[in-house]
């Protein structure tokens, strides 16, 4: 065993494992070959101790200490995600009905619409009755996308068609529902209150539970629903209220009046009897001026309708050139009216300052003929400024000689 006094002793350490100071070891003499003597023995050297025996560590190291964040700190960005580290994955959307793992396998969750998401498909949507095709085309897409049960169906007409719009689709869906039923009669097409029931019938949608084909051939009459009930009259009346202003632009009166002819009748533009039909009201329906000149097409409502755009553009830019032309007559006849007034004035205001006949001794202006003019026969006046010889009006001239008698 080793001394207690010898575990605490000073280096150096012949090992890393030794505890007390090296031995020396004694130098041997070396011996010489050509002695003539016997070489001696060689001496045995000292036994060298084994190394002692390492002490057990009484206290072991204790571990880095980090100091824990405070709850502020803990939830900032450095130290929620440090540097060089990614960031977590986004968290997956949540569908109407989602497949999650449970303890008798994958199961189905229902996971309704939040509010965005209700104003996301609405706004995509749109109205059902101003663009029923738009419509059905974008709920489809939708039924493809979610697995949706009967409250997603229901809340989502509920938030994008009107109660009207909403009741038409209904009633008609539960008829093709039995329509269906009526021509191939079986457990997978049931009748119209059962494929389309007005309340939640609670319906299983795990995997082995029907609810998933119940609902997909819920959506298929509500879809034929959708179509039969889009149907409508072609109703002309609209079309007559919708007429082109005084100042439009033949482009934007066409725009609406095609938009008045898809949503009020349904026909389409590009047919026979939808094309003939938004010629005729474009005709008869724009501006009087407008209107004069596309009445005198030869083919009439049968012109295509890109000639009849053309030729009223003609006459809605001509507009400036007719404009003018009457401003400047109405220029010349207001100034040939208020020349002829001012002639009126001025003959008015001389026969008033004009002295009656035979009021008495007048005292004619100097360098006045006192004969009377053999014109007027009046005197005061020469024949050269008698008034009867210019038609009855003066002169400049004859005024300012004539003075305030006026003869």
């Amino acid at each position: 065993s080793v001394p207690p006094e010898d575990l605490v002793a000073p280096p150096p350490y012949t090992s890393p494992t030794a505890l007390t100071p090296s031995t020396p070891v004694p130098a041997t003499s070396p011996s010489t070959p050509d002695s003539p003597t016997s070489a001696p023995a060689p001496e045995t050297p000292p036994p060298v101790p084994d190394p002692p025996a390492l002490s057990p560590i009484l206290y072991p190291p204790l571990p880095p200490v980090t100091p824990s964040p405070s709850p502020v700190s803990s939830h900032t960005r450095s130290h929620s995600n440090p540097p060089g580290a990614s960031l977590p994955p986004p968290p997956a959307p949540l569908l109407p009905l989602r497949q999650v793992a449970g303890a008798e396998g994958l199961a189905q969750v229902h996971v309704p619409f939040s509010l965005q998401d209700l104003a996301q498909i609405e706004a995509k949507l749109g109205s059902f009755s101003s663009n029923p095709t738009q419509y059905i085309k974008q709920f489809t897409g939708l039924t493809r996308a979610y697995a949706l049960t009967w409250q997603d169906i229901y809340v989502i007409l509920g938030s994008t068609t009107t109660p009207e719009e909403r009741q038409a689709i209904w009633t008609a869906a539960k008829a093709q529902a039995d329509q269906r039923h009526y021509a191939n009669p079986s457990p997978e097409r049931p009748p119209g209150a059962q494929a389309v029931p007005d309340t939640d019938p609670d319906w299983n949608y795990q995997e082995r539970g029907g609810g998933q084909l119940r609902v997909r051939y819920m959506i298929e009459c509500i879809l034929d629903g959708m179509e039969t009930s889009s149907h409508k009259v072609v109703n002309l009346l609209k079309l007559d209220e919708v007429t082109q202003g005084p100042d439009e632009n033949p482009a934007m009166f066409l725009n609406r009046l095609t938009e008045a002819l898809v949503q009020y009748t349904r026909l389409s533009p590009e047919s026979p009897i939808g094309a003939a039909t938004l010629a005729n009201r474009f005709i008869s329906q724009s501006a009087p001026d407008i209107r004069k000149k596309l009445a005198k097409a030869e083919d009439g409502p049968q012109t295509p309708i890109r000639d009849l755009v053309k030729m009223a553009f003609k006459v809605y830019h001509a507009r400036e050139e007719t404009a003018e032309a009457s401003r400047k007559a109405r220029l010349k006849q207001k100034a040939e009216f208020q020349a002829s007034l001012l002639n009126q004035q001025t003959q008015a205001l001389v026969a008033a300052l004009r002295p009656a006949a035979g009021s008495g001794p007048q005292n004619p202006p100097p360098g006045a003929c006192f004969k009377p003019c053999p014109l007027c026969k009046r005197r005061g006046h020469w024949a050269s400024d008698c008034p009867q010889a210019f038609g009855g009006t003066l002169r400049p001239s004859q005024v300012s000689v004539m003075g305030i008698d006026g003869q």
